[in-house]
């Protein structure tokens, strides 16, 4: 990866930022992994991205609890795993890809996405109950800067309805109280 990737696409990113620098001299940028549960990985990819002249003010992560990624998916592990990887960077995360499922059984590329987190149903009430305590975690947690729900009105695709705020007649579902 370092060798025939990480490179190439360092490159790519440095250059790129290089042009938005030239335009915006105070942009801020960030780059997004999707593997949270394995802050060993996320550490050397930015610190090779950072040490191939790539600016890196945020550390972008997915959480998607329920899929089959990580046999650990609480939020006391995710949360330990953001304050490994912010504490060893030094650097603040934000969430750029978060959601939560309000059904069991569904279909798609995402329908492995069904693993239910202790103490959360694989429901509507479940789903809210979850978004809720996620947020909460996120405005305490001293590491985490934003987090934004992924599609929340992606709700008319079997493969992504489970984890939309909105039902099939576009009507909110019971997550969408959450951000109150």
């Amino acid at each position: 990866m370092k060798k025939n990737i990480w490179i190439k696409a360092a490159r790519i990113i440095a250059a790129s930022q290089a042009g938005v620098l030239e335009e915006d001299k105070n942009a801020k940028f960030i780059l997004h992994l999707t593997q949270w549960w394995n802050p060993e990985f996320c550490i050397e990819f930015y610190n090779f991205m950072l040490n191939h002249n790539v600016r890196i003010d945020f550390l972008g992560l997915s959480f998607f609890p329920t899929s089959t990624m990580s046999e650990k998916n609480d939020l006391d592990y995710f949360e330990s795993q953001i304050k490994k990887l912010s504490e060893q960077l030094e650097k603040p995360v934000i969430i750029c890809e978060y959601a939560y499922p309000s059904a069991k059984d569904f279909k798609g590329q995402f329908a492995e996405w069904n693993k239910g987190v202790k103490g959360y149903g694989l429901n509507e009430k479940g789903q809210m109950k979850w978004i809720k305590d996620f947020l909460n975690l996120c405005r305490k947690n001293k590491y985490i800067r934003g987090a934004y729900y992924w599609s929340p009105e992606w709700y008319d695709s079997g493969m992504w309805e489970a984890f939309s705020l909105f039902d099939r007649k576009g009507r909110p579902k019971k997550g969408l109280e959450s951000f109150k």
